[in-house]
C-alpha cells in the first residue's frame, strides 16, 4: 500500500474516531466532502498544514501519530542527521 493511500486510511480513522462525517471534516479544514473522500482514498496528497488541520479537527496531536506517519513514509536519510 502506498504512503498517500495509507495516510488517507488514517485520516478516514481519526475522523470516525472523533464522531465527523466527510463533510462535516471538511467544512473544519475548508474543503468540501468531495475532496476529503479523495484524501482518505488516497487519491490527493495532504500536505503538512492540511495534516495538521486535519489533526486539530479530529482530537489528534501530530506527537499522538507521529510514528505511526513515519513507519509509513518511504525510507530517506534524514536531513537532521550529521552528514
Amino acid at each position: 500500500m502506498d504512503f498517500d493511500r495509507s495516510l488517507g486510511n488514517m485520516a478516514a480513522a481519526w475522523r470516525i474516531s472523533a464522531g465527523l462525517t466527510q463533510q462535516t471534516l471538511g467544512a473544519a479544514v475548508g474543503l468540501d466532502q468531495a475532496t476529503i473522500s479523495r484524501i482518505e482514498s488516497g487519491d490527493r496528497k495532504v500536505d503538512v498544514d492540511l495534516l495538521l488541520q486535519i489533526l486539530a479537527a479530529t482530537g489528534q496531536s501530530l506527537p499522538d501519530v507521529a510514528s505511526d506517519i513515519q513507519e509509513l513514509a518511504p525510507a530517506r536519510p534524514s536531513l537532521w542527521k550529521e552528514q
